[in-house]
């Protein structure tokens, strides 16, 4: 058993909060003649009304768009294209909100509409739902086929996240095929944020997420899930990878990062899966009290644990200072007792960078950090 406690009473914490903006919406009506649907028009509701909606195949060149959302499932199926993202905005005071997007396109693509990153702070995605106010109940996203692609800055493959601590929801994401692609500075693959009382849960069993390193893009996140900082005990953050493939090469990039804060805790858990991450991290990431650029972090910023176990499957990392597996604690409170533990018990992990630790377990709190290698006790 390895076994590294620190106490530090000074960190940075990072409160990470983001917003998201979408305009752009169409009205796509069937072209009889040419068979195909075409874009003519704006107008929200796109694929029809109801509890239950399906988008026809075809190109929607403007977006698909539904807001003031309490009870809606929208499935996106073979052929769908959509040029400028699919958008859900729920109703700010809907309670047992049902909402839910089944993307299955095949053939089809969606990328997300124009970033404004840099301009006034706000994060796109291909499929984007943002909550707010005090909407209670289920949000989730499934994809079973098909492509989405984030462009520029900021940008994502999925996004389902609260900007306020108010919501009650939970948030889940599910992916069993299909491919992400990631372009730009700070993007993303999967990013589900819970700022209000709700757990955020990704299950991951198959599928291909690729993050590109372009001219100036770094801390890209193939796959992240948060509960922060209003969750309550019970709620957690929590990955779950048993098949699928994510590469990432930008620097300071992570394949896989759950992260939580307040009472709720942290877990990742790893089986069958393929991570390779081949740029490098912070030279602080070498003592464990970074985590910009491990290849999978599990990391709590509140009193709950930090878990993080591999059972099969492969994580590589090419690049200097970047960790294969780190589980970390970060906070100054005194009070704090939780621990950060990593297990690894099968699989192969393999660091190729200079000062690169494959298994690393970090405790800034008066809590412990533990390594767990081969089962051992």
């Amino acid at each position: 058993m390895l076994k590294y406690q620190e106490r530090e009473r000074r960190l940075n914490h990072r409160h990470f909060s983001m917003s998201s903006s979408v305009s752009a919406r169409a009205m796509i009506v069937a072209a009889l003649a040419a068979g195909v649907p075409v874009g003519v028009a704006h107008a929200d509701n796109e694929c029809g009304t109801g509890p239950t909606v399906t988008c026809a195949s075809g190109t929607y060149g403007s977006g698909i768009t539904y807001s003031n959302i309490t009870d809606l499932t929208l499935n996106l199926g073979n052929g769908v294209n959509v040029t400028d993202g699919v958008t859900i905005t729920p109703n700010t005071s809907a309670t047992n909100a049902s909402i839910a997007v089944n993307i299955d396109t095949g053939s089809g693509t969606i990328t997300n509409p124009p970033s404004t990153l840099y301009v006034d702070s706000k994060y796109v995605a291909a499929v984007n739902i943002p909550v707010s106010g005090t909407t209670d109940g289920s949000i989730s996203a499934t994809f079973a086929s098909g492509a989405l692609v984030s462009q520029g800055d900021g940008s994502g493959g999925v996004f389902i996240g609260s900007y306020t601590n108010t919501p009650n929801a939970s948030y889940d994401f599910s992916m069993s095929d299909g491919s992400i692609e990631l372009n730009g500075d700070q993007s993303f693959g999967v990013w589900l944020f819970n700022e209000g009382s709700g757990s955020s849960v990704i299950d991951v069993s198959g599928g291909t997420i690729v993050g590109n390193a372009s001219a100036g893009a770094s801390k890209q996140t193939g796959i992240r899930a948060q509960t922060f900082p209003r969750s309550s005990a019970g709620d957690t953050s929590a990955i779950t990878m048993t098949g699928g493939s994510v590469t990432m090469h930008a620097a300071n990039s992570a394949a896989v990062n759950s992260t939580a804060a307040g009472p709720s805790n942290s877990d990742v858990t790893l089986s069958g899966m393929t991570i390779l991450t081949t740029g490098d991290a912070l030279s602080t990431a070498a003592n464990g009290r970074d985590q910009d650029g491990s290849a999978v972090v599990s990391q709590n910023q509140g009193s709950g644990d930090s878990n993080l176990a591999m059972l099969s499957g492969s994580v590589t990392t090419e690049g200097d200072y970047a960790a294969g597996l780190h589980s970390l604690i970060k906070g100054n409170d005194e009070s704090v007792t939780g621990t950060a533990l990593v297990m690894l018990n099968g699989g192969t992990v393999t660091t190729k960078g200079q000062s690169a630790a494959a298994v690393l377990a970090y405790n800034s709190t008066y809590g412990d950090a533990y390594a767990k290698i081969g089962g051992e006790p």
